[in-house]
């Protein structure tokens, strides 16, 4: 986000990746589940879609990224509504491309989770 202008964008995107395809896998789990399958983690018929998720989660963990904080750069709690807002405003999240549009406030819970 431009209001963190020194964190690097591909940090930026690792940092809340989690519980960004945690918060859209339900509108494509087929496609994560297979994702994940190509990742080395086979589909859970109790939980669709989260194959993915269980491979990134261990592959963040692999690689060391889930250590990584958005305090290590710099990002405060009190600006995570300005990243929000600026995600869905001003940058554009393609939040239409889903049945159920991502909102401000979904990015914003999003962001804390990941904060």
């Amino acid at each position: 986000s431009g209001a963190f202008p020194q964190v690097p964008h591909g940090v930026t995107l690792i940092l809340i990746a989690l519980e960004y395809y945690k918060k859209v896998s339900h509108f494509f789990p087929v496609l994560f589940d297979e994702l994940g399958e190509m990742m080395g983690t086979p589909r859970d018929p109790d939980n669709p879609g989260m194959g993915f998720i269980t491979a990134l989660e261990r592959l963040m963990e692999i690689t060391g990224a889930s250590s990584l904080t958005m305090e290590q750069f710099g990002i405060t709690q009190e600006g995570l509504p300005t990243v929000a807002k600026n995600a869905v405003e001003v940058v554009g999240l393609d939040c239409d491309r889903y049945p159920t549009p991502l909102t401000t406030e979904d990015v914003l819970e999003l962001l804390k989770k990941s904060y």
